[in-house]
């Protein structure tokens, strides 16, 4: 919402999309390893490769302890990290950890996200991992994105923390998750879009099976 009331989408890279490219690239590797498109693998590492140093080198924050927006001149330099008026990184929250979704962060960094979403004040909300940190500045409980769980992210951040050895945690994402799912569902028979930190309801769109799905 920032970087389009700005006009900035010409000059903006959200680390997200950075990090999902990383993981289509793990993705291909497997698929051409299938197929014997052996040749194909070191044109997908080396586009891993480029990513993840990007967003090392790039989109860290180590103030806040997130991934960040970044912000580019019309040269295309690099022109930081897009922040609130106050310094606060905008991009606190689901967004700002992908890059370990992504297996892209390693050591010190690793430990400050992972601190980030097992913290009950920042994203570990009553009904699952927040889209958004619930101690941002910016956060809100009644929003669309901004103050909701969405299932397909709560599966991915489940799968993260098996692949990070947490599997206590994951299991409690899962359990959490599945429970307020069931419960919903049960009660109404739809398969919201999203549920609500404040309420565990679901909202929105009523028949959103791809987000159920996981």
């Amino acid at each position: 919402v920032e970087m389009m009331k700005n006009y900035a989408q010409k000059y903006t890279c959200p680390c997200l999309s950075t990090a999902q490219i990383i993981r289509a690239g793990k993705i291909m590797k497997m698929v051409a390893a299938s197929l014997g498109r052996l040749e194909d693998i070191s044109v997908y590492d080396a586009d891993i490769e480029y990513s993840t140093k990007a967003l090392n080198e790039l989109t860290w924050d180590e103030e806040s302890g997130y991934f960040g927006y970044t912000l580019y001149n019309e040269d295309g330099s690099l022109k930081g990290i897009m922040k609130t008026d106050s310094g606060e990184n905008w991009n606190k929250g689901m967004d700002g950890i992908y890059p370990l979704v992504a297996g892209a962060v390693s050591g010190d960094r690793k430990k400050k996200v992972l601190a980030h979403i097992k913290n009950p004040d920042e994203m570990w909300s009553q009904a699952g991992i927040s889209a958004v940190d619930m101690s941002a500045s910016y956060y809100f409980d009644d929003g669309y994105w901004n103050g909701n769980v969405w299932m397909s992210h709560q599966w991915y951040v489940w799968k993260t923390m098996l692949d990070n050895g947490e599997a206590d945690f994951a299991y409690d994402i899962a359990s959490r998750a599945l429970d307020m799912w069931k419960e919903e569902t049960d009660f109404s028979y739809n398969t919201y879009e999203c549920f609500g930190i404040a309420t565990k309801r679901g909202g929105w769109f009523h028949n959103f099976g791809g987000l159920s799905a996981p």
